[in-house]
Order: structure tokens, then sequence, then C-alpha cells
């Protein structure tokens, strides 16, 4: 772990409090999955490199908000994952609220995020390339199922 990267984190959110971790990542010159390596083992955890045998389980995580963002745009969408399938590495997601065409040739890192904010605990799964940026989030909504998150 890279403390001074930590010390840094820390000292910036203080600072400014509301700051999003892409931004404060942008801030400190450093990637987004950097910094939520900083974190690892503190409401963080790496997943296994299984991104395929992951998207297949999706739906039992039920009610869902899936997050894909780049300096352009945010594309946001709450629904559940359904009618997944995986060939190769592409997946698709293809259900009335979330409908996703994925290229997991990309994605190289991915973490289980926990974060308290605002007196709720927000749970997401977060996946990232080579480079750390962020290519997909997926958070917990108040209908998602605890026991699918749990799983």
């Amino acid at each position: 772990m890279n403390d001074t990267l930590k010390q840094k984190w820390e000292t910036l959110k203080t600072e400014i409090p509301n700051l999003r971790i892409r931004d404060a990542a942008k801030h400190l010159n450093v990637s987004e999955a950097e910094l939520l390596a900083t974190r690892i083992g503190n409401g963080v955890k790496t997943l296994k490199p299984n991104f395929a045998e992951f998207l297949l389980e999706t739906p039992k995580l039920g009610h869902v908000m899936a997050l894909t963002r780049n300096e352009s745009c945010v594309h946001e969408r709450k629904g559940t994952y359904s009618n997944l399938s995986v060939n190769g590495q592409t997946a698709l997601a293809v259900g009335e609220d979330i409908d996703l065409r994925i290229f997991l040739k990309d994605w190289k890192f991915g973490f289980y995020v926990e974060e308290t904010k605002k007196d709720s605990m927000t749970k997401s799964f977060q996946f990232f390339d080579l480079s750390g940026e962020a290519v997909h989030k997926i958070y917990n909504t108040e209908q998602s199922s605890e026991e699918g998150w749990e799983t």
C-alpha cells in the first residue's frame, strides 16, 4: 500500500469533503483504481478477475444502479441485470432497464467497495481497465437483495 498516497487522499477529502473519487484521482495525478487500492482491507476488497462468471451472477443482486462514465458522458440506469450471456470476451445484459454490451477484454481489476454516506451503507462492485480507469460500476439500491450482495 502506498501510505503517502493514502495520506494525500485523506487530506484532500478533509479539504474538499464531497469530492468524487474520480476527481480526487485527477487532482492527485493517479488512477481511481490506485486510490481504491489504498483502502484494501478497510471497506475495499479485490475481486478475482473472473468477470464473465461474476456478470452471470449479477441478477442475484436484485435492483441496482449500473453506472458507466467517461469525460463526456455519464450513463446511469436502475434496474435488474437480466437475460445475461457471455460469448468469449463479450457479455450482454438485455433487460427492460439495463441493456448493455460489455467488452471484457478491457476489464482488468475489480473491487467490492463499502462506504458509509449520509447514515447509510453504499455497496458497489467497481471495474477498471489496465490504466486504472473505471469502466463500469454496480451500486446497491434500497430495493437490492441483501442476500444477493452477501453471496
